[in-house]
C-alpha cells in the first residue's frame, strides 16, 4: 500500500488482486495510522505496518517529549501480543516517570559532590517518597506530567503531623525538580508552589533529670553517643563520624557539617571518660571508629535513630518523660550550659545560629 508515488513500501495489502485504498487518520497530533480500506476488509497500520511505542519524556517548551521509536510486534500481531510486548517493556523502562528522574539525580556530579550526611538523608527521604502509593501506583512510577503541585500538596498534608520532616521531603523534591528543570526535562518545578508548613524554632531546654532518665535508660553505645554530643556540642552525624585518629593530645578533633568551623574540643575528665569507655568496646576486628558495632562497622545514623525514638516512646509511655526531645536537643543543651564563649563552643559561623541552640532563659535584674 502507498499513499502516493515516492512513498517507502509499508506492507503488502490483504488481498493484492484486489484493490484497495489507503485512508489517513489521525488519532492525535503525536499518533497517525493509515486505515487500509479493500473488499470488505479495514486493516490499520502504523510506523512500516509495524506496532511501535514511544516513551514520554516530560514536557518541553510546553509540549510533550517523547524518545525514540520502540519495535513491540509485527503487523500480523494479535492485541494480546502487542500488549504483552508493552507491558515487558515498561517493567524495564522507568523512562519519563518521576523514579526515573531520581535515578539520574542519584548517579550524577552534583549528587557526589554532597557530603555523606546529605547523601543519606536524600536517599532516605527518597526511599520513603518514592514508595508512597498514588492513585495510578507509586510516585516512584508516576509520569512526569502527573506530579502537580497538589499532588505534592496532597502528600505532604498526609505528614502534617511531623512538619519539620515534611519540609525537609518537600525540600527534597523541590531539587529533584530542579535537576529535571535545568536538563530540559521538565518546563517547571511544581514544588515551588507548595508552600512549607509553619514550624518555629525549637526552644526545647533538656533538664538534667530528664537527662539522666534517659541515659539510664539506654544502650552503652547510644549513652556514649549522648555524652559525646552533649559535651562536643555536637549533631548525630558528627559523633557517629569521630574516627580514632580524631583522638589528639589537645583533645577531640570534631569535624562539623552544615559549614560550621572545625575543632578541637579540650579534654575534660568526663570527655575523656566518655571516649576511652567507646575505645574499650570489644569487636571482632580493630575498628577505625570512635562508635562501632560489634564487627567494627560504623553505627548507622537510621540505627541510632531509630533506637533512640524507641527509647522516647517507651519514656513517655511509662511517665518517665512528659514531653519527648530529639537527640539534636542535646547539641542546644551543651550550648546552652556552656559556661564561657558560647558562640566559639558552638562552632557556628553566625551568631544568629548560636540563639537557636542556647536555649537558656535569660535572668535580667528588675527594675528598682
Amino acid at each position: 500500500a502507498q499513499r502516493r508515488a515516492g512513498l517507502r513500501f509499508v506492507a503488502e495489502v490483504k488481498d493484492s488482486a484486489k484493490k484497495a485504498r489507503p485512508i489517513p487518520f489521525e488519532f492525535s497530533v503525536v499518533q497517525a495510522y493509515i486505515i487500509e480500506a479493500g473488499d470488505f476488509s479495514f486493516r490499520v497500520y502504523k510506523d512500516k505496518g509495524r506496532f511501535f511505542f514511544r516513551e514520554y519524556l516530560g514536557v518541553r517548551n510546553g509540549k510533550p517529549q517523547f524518545g525514540k521509536d520502540i519495535w513491540l510486534a509485527p503487523e500480523n500481531a494479535s492485541i494480546e501480543t502487542v500488549w504483552a510486548a508493552y507491558a515487558t517493556f515498561k517493567e524495564k523502562s522507568p523512562a519519563g516517570t518521576f523514579g526515573w528522574i531520581a535515578e539520574r539525580y542519584f548517579a550524577s556530579h552534583y549528587f557526589e559532590r554532597l557530603s555523606d550526611h546529605s547523601k543519606e538523608l536524600n536517599r532516605l527521604y527518597w526511599d520513603r517518597i518514592g514508595k508512597t502509593k498514588t492513585k495510578t501506583g507509586t510516585f516512584a512510577a508516576a509520569p512526569l506530567g502527573a506530579i502537580t503541585p497538589g499532588v505534592i500538596r496532597n502528600y505532604l498534608d498526609r505528614r502534617a503531623d511531623t512538619p519539620y520532616q515534611a519540609n525537609n521531603e518537600r525540600g527534597f523534591l523541590s531539587v529533584l525538580f530542579a535537576f529535571a528543570v535545568e536538563r530540559d526535562w521538565m518546563d517547571q518545578n511544581p514544588a515551588e508552589k507548595v508552600k512549607r508548613f509553619p514550624t518555629k524554632p525549637r526552644d526545647r531546654y533538656i533538664e538534667n533529670w530528664e537527662y539522666d532518665a534517659i541515659k539510664s535508660m539506654s544502650l552503652p553505645y547510644v549513652q556514649d553517643c549522648m555524652e559525646l554530643a552533649y559535651l562536643c556540642r555536637a549533631r548525630m552525624s558528627e559523633i557517629l563520624a569521630f574516627r580514632i585518629e580524631d583522638i589528639k593530645e589537645d583533645g577531640l578533633k570534631l569535624v562539623r557539617m552544615k559549614g560550621s568551623k572545625t575543632q578541637i574540643i579540650g579534654w575534660t575528665d568526663r570527655l575523656r571518660a566518655v571516649v576511652d569507655r567507646a575505645r574499650q568496646r570489644e569487636s571482632i576486628i580493630a575498628s577505625f571508629w570512635l562508635i562501632h558495632d560489634r564487627k567494627g562497622q560504623p553505627i548507622k545514623r537510621n540505627a541510632l535513630q531509630s533506637t533512640w525514638g524507641r527509647k522516647m516512646r517507651k519514656a513517655l509511655k511509662k511517665g518517665v518523660l512528659k514531653d519527648r526531645f530529639s537527640f539534636h536537643d542535646l547539641k542546644a543543651k551543651g550550648v546552652s550550659d556552656f559556661e564561657g564563649d558560647k558562640f566559639r563552643a558552638s562552632g557556628h559561623k553566625s551568631p544568629r545560629m548560636l540563639a537557636v541552640y542556647d536555649r537558656n532563659i535569660e535572668i535580667v535584674v528588675g527594675t528598682k
